[in-house]
């Protein structure tokens, strides 16, 4: 990621002919968004049926988090007050 914005600037520096670097600047704009797309997609398809399966947890989930923020919140007021 840190090259990205330096390549034009050494390419244009070094001469490097126009028409060669368009058309390679092309043919990596579409290598890139068709594997980032293609790796969504798959990622996603994947990614579908684990957060179905999920569901039937859903409601244990917001109980944990439930307990979890109350059990802060007293530690803290605890905290607060001068307690141990």
């Amino acid at each position: 990621m840190a090259f990205e914005p330096s390549g034009p600037i050494v390419i244009g520096a070094s001469h490097f002919p126009f028409g060669r670097f368009f058309v390679l600047n092309l043919v990596g704009a579409v290598l890139w968004s068709v594997t980032i797309s293609v790796v969504g997609y798959l990622f996603g398809s994947v990614l579908d049926p684990l957060i179905a399966n999920l569901k039937h947890y859903e409601y244990l989930v917001l109980l944990i988090l439930a307990a979890l923020g109350v059990v802060i919140t007293l530690l803290i007021r605890r905290r607060v007050r001068g307690g141990c």
